[in-house]
């Protein structure tokens, strides 16, 4: 299962360049965010609680005027003039944009090359098929919203959402817009899944425990239908542990590409190995409890799906998991873990694109060390994700070696940890556990539970899985 998250890019904010939206520490900072009221609400309720949440006071929230609203400070009204025939100045090819509260204030923003950039919208898509004035229409809308400096623009607008269609306005899905939201409320030390009165909000701890479990249902199935003081258990259960540690270390790979610190930075390097050991950590003990509910009679430390002897005793004795082990997506994701997790005693993985000198950077790739960067390579290609997350230099690079090797942090540490839960999914699902005949398995008992459907549904929406 693959997390929703966009690949955006936050500008500083005009009167304090020295901080950004997610800058939480900030005081009085807030996410501005523009809504398109052309969204209609969807039958799963996404839209719904994301309206809900956008009444927190951290959210600037502006909507595009409509003609039987009154401005009140909250609405942008857009003015495209016209030009007269034949005129080719472009100095004189702007729009401006009104934010007005009767009586009060007027503020104008302008958008210089409105009909310049809505013609280059028209070719594009014209080369793609679509409704040219549909895509003019919708670059102005666009190109509005980063006028009145919004750091993100929610719509369901084709022509913004394309991949190929890359907007200062960072506009993003309902999907996209409640990940960001989350990781922003999380960036804060919590979740708010209901308002008040009713009112529930999570700290990290449960968030992450309520996303691991939703993301592991066959460790779920396994545990809760266990007989009572099974051994194995209990060691089970530490792989939701472990990949509660990898969501809280993506966060703050997510992070550094949206958080302005000018000459401080996210080691995100040492998160995303951080997100290697805890995912090995969580493959040696599924082995290590296969071990003991099998049993399989092998010492502790001989348990690993990495470890040949372990390997060829599964494959005699649990042909089912044998299967899995050597199937291609499992195979890969582990060895690509692995690969990862050894840099803690090799050589490390390295910043590149980092400037100390308090430049900002959005964004920025990690080196893999060279004695890993082929085998890195060949698992990302098996998993289908060496062209997503890769990049490759050859040997006329600057200042690389021939052969290096490039990660796109957040790009990675994002797909992971569904990589890693669907191959612990996928080991866990292939065994028959020990079963209490008369296990009813987990119960929820109130609504207010953090693990209620609706709750864990709210969850993994901000989390990004939908």
């Amino acid at each position: 299962m693959d997390a929703k998250w966009p690949d955006i890019s936050l500008r500083e904010r005009p009167l304090d360049s020295s901080c950004g939206p997610f800058d939480i520490s900030v005081e009085g900072q807030k996410l501005r965010l523009v809504l398109d009221v052309k969204i209609a609400p969807d039958a799963e309720g996404k839209y719904t609680y994301l309206r809900e949440l956008l009444q927190l006071d951290r959210y600037e929230v502006l909507t595009e005027l409509q003609p039987d609203e009154t401005p009140d400070g909250s609405r942008f009204r857009i003015h495209l003039p016209e030009l007269p025939e034949g005129e080719t100045d472009l100095s004189k090819d702007y729009a401006a944009v009104f934010i007005e509260v009767p009586g009060e204030r007027r503020s104008i923003y302008s958008i210089f090359a409105a009909r310049n950039n809505m013609q280059a919208a028209r070719n594009g898509a014209s080369s793609l098929g679509v409704d040219v004035e549909g895509a003019a229409q919708d670059n102005l809308f666009a190109s509005a919203a980063a006028a009145i400096d919004a750091d993100i623009l929610i719509t369901n607008r084709e022509s913004l959402l394309a991949p190929a269609s890359r907007h200062e306005a960072n506009p993003v899905s309902i999907d996209e817009a409640l990940a960001i939201i989350g990781l922003h409320m999380r960036s804060a030390g919590g979740m708010t899944l209901k308002l008040p009165p009713r009112g529930l909000r999570l700290d990290l701890g449960w968030a992450e425990l309520v996303q691991s479990w939703a993301l592991l249902p066959a460790v779920l199935d396994a545990v809760s239908h266990a007989p009572t003081g099974a051994p194995w258990v209990k060691l089970l259960r530490e792989t939701v542990y472990r990949l509660g540690k990898m969501l809280r270390a993506r966060d703050q790979v997510l992070l550094a590409a949206l958080t302005l610190k000018g000459d401080r930075r996210t080691d995100v390097e040492g998160e995303v190995e951080a997100m290697a050991l805890s995912a090995m950590g969580a493959f040696d003990i599924i082995a290590r409890a296969v071990n003991m509910a099998i049993p399989l009679d092998l010492k502790p430390q001989d348990c690993g799906f990495r470890r040949k002897a372990f390997r060829d005793k599964v494959r005699v004795m649990v042909p089912a998991l044998g299967s899995v082990v050597d199937s291609l997506a499992v195979s890969s994701t582990i060895g690509l873990v692995a690969d990862l997790r050894n840099t803690v005693h090799a050589e490390p993985m390295r910043p590149v694109g980092y400037s100390g000198s308090g430049a900002y950077r959005t964004e920025e790739w990690v080196m893999v060390p060279s004695d890993i960067a082929d085998s890195v390579r060949e698992s990302s290609q098996k998993l289908g994700k060496a062209g997503f997350w890769l990049k490759d230099f050859g040997p006329r690079a600057s200042d690389l070696e021939s052969g290096e090797v490039l990660v796109h942090p957040q790009r990675l540490a994002n797909d992971l940890v569904g990589l890693v839960a669907a191959a612990a999914n996928a080991l866990v699902g292939s065994i028959q556990w020990p079963r209490d005949p008369n296990s009813q398995g987990w119960s929820v008992y109130h609504a207010d539970d953090p693990m209620a459907p609706e709750n864990s549904r709210r969850i993994q929406w901000l989390y990004g899985y939908s």
